[in-house]
């Protein structure tokens, strides 16, 4: 991976948190004070591959907590402790970062503070961004006396370190949690610990989007351009604010509803990309995982947004949209419906001027967009109105609604989806047409 406007190929950063439960001892301290209870030793470690001009990565953790819905949260530790990744890998090693007792029984989450994250490269020492300071995932650790639980933290650099355009670092941990139950732990020497066998209970991978939020599917992608703002503030978009961008803003809705028993369309989004018509390039815009529900869109009239960012001054020809999902509720029943293709190409003219807002407005039309085949089976193919206009007045509200006021109208037209999942103008699924989804998934007009 080449970091933006660094040649820095990031390897795989492994921060590594094992969670000991071993019976009653004496000698770890116990925030429970009780005495049936297990032991819990929080470890540390990296396995990246080669950092290049990335010397350092110091990450200061200042408490981790593990939750349950019996006893809350529950803190492991509250010592301020400092540790540089690329130190622990150049000795292959784990180190504990907290050595305690805990009490039996079901943990759900845990929790992390991290106060400082520095990053040391060729230029020198600075420290980077984080989304949120404080990192929660969700897993099952099972907690049981006289056996050993783990839980295994590898936090992938090449996908959670992102610099921006005037150089800043900013670090949106991206971690592949496993939890073990029944497994076998042995100490080392220089504090260090090694983890073998066991059950797996649960292993996921988490991200962290630029608003904080953390979640399984949840990140920035490794190509998105990051902007810091004055205010502290992460922000997607195309390069630094100022001379020679403008804003774009991109809202959802659909004007249309004649649907009868389908009471809401779930349209769940993943990504959000423009082109760049001079270079040829996407960019992203938005990777928050949103989901609009088209129904309630029409029903109120209203235009969610989508995505605001800056970019750089100039023209974008299409905008893509990644759709991972779209489900529905028809006679008061959840059903599923196929998308011919889960990636939507939207062609436009976007025309973004210097300190300008410009907009694009997806309507998408679920009364035409949405099939059944013979045996009951849906099928969405988009069909979209789409306007785009240069210098408009643009408000938002609070429930992240798009207000449009003014504006040069530079793209006005439908597109739509065949059952190929291509897309262009006026091109669409008639309603006549009679479709059929084959065993392989693909939809074809018989």
């Amino acid at each position: 991976m080449s970091l933006k406007r660094f040649s820095v190929p990031i390897g795989m950063v492994a921060l590594v948190l094992l969670l000991l439960l071993v019976g009653c001892t004496s000698a770890p301290s116990n925030p429970n004070g009780g005495a049936s209870t297990g032991r819990i030793v929080i470890g540390i470690t990296d396995a990246a591959a080669n950092m290049e001009s990335v010397s350092k990565i110091d990450v200061t953790i200042d408490q981790i907590q593990v939750h349950s819905a019996s006893k809350g949260w529950v803190t492991v530790s509250s010592t301020s402790k400092t540790v540089d990744l690329l130190a622990l890998k150049s000795q292959s090693m784990v180190v504990a970062l907290t050595d305690v007792n805990l009490q039996p029984g079901t943990y759900q989450q845990l929790r992390l503070q991290i106060s400082k994250v520095m990053v040391t490269d060729e230029t020198g020492t600075t420290e980077a961004k984080l989304p949120s300071n404080e990192l929660k995932l969700v897993g099952q650790l099972d907690v049981n006396s006289n056996s050993t639980s783990t839980v295994v933290l590898d936090v992938l650099a090449d996908e959670s370190l992102h610099v921006t355009g005037n150089g800043k670092y900013i670090l949106a941990p991206v971690i592949q949690m496993e939890t073990r139950s029944n497994a076998t732990v042995e100490a080392g020497s220089n504090n260090s610990i090694s983890v073998r066998g066991g059950t797996v209970k649960s292993n996921a991978k988490f991200g962290m989007d630029i608003q904080g939020n953390m979640g399984v599917g949840i990140g920035i992608p490794r190509d998105t351009a990051l902007d810091i703002d004055a205010q502290g503030k992460i922000r997607i978009g195309l390069g630094p604010q100022g001379r020679g961008n403008g804003r774009v803003v991109i809202g959802i809705t659909d004007a249309k509803k004649d649907l009868n028993n389908v009471t809401s369309i779930l349209l769940t989004v993943t990504r959000v990309e423009v082109r760049d018509s001079n270079a040829g390039l996407w960019n992203t815009i938005s990777s928050s995982v949103q989901t609009f529900d088209l129904i309630a869109l029409s029903a109120d009239s209203s235009i969610a947004l989508m995505a605001d960012v800056n970019v750089m001054a100039g023209t974008y020809d299409q905008i893509r949209l990644s759709v991972s999902d779209v489900n529905l509720t028809v006679d008061n029943q959840a059903k599923t419906a196929k998308l011919p293709s889960n990636v939507l190409r939207i062609d436009a003219n976007l025309e973004v001027d210097q300190n300008e807002t410009a907009t694009a407005v997806l309507d998408f039309n679920a009364d035409d967009s949405l099939h059944v085949t013979g045996n009951g089976k849906y099928i969405l193919a988009p069909v979209i109105l789409v306007e785009t206009k240069s210098e408009v007045d643009v408000s938002v509200t609070q429930g992240q609604k798009v207000i449009l006021v003014g504006g040069i109208t530079t793209t006005k037209h439908a597109v739509g989806m065949n059952e190929d999942g291509e897309m262009g103008v006026d091109m669409r699924i008639g309603p006549q047409v009679i479709l059929e989804i084959g065993v392989d998934g693909i939809i074809s007009i018989p």
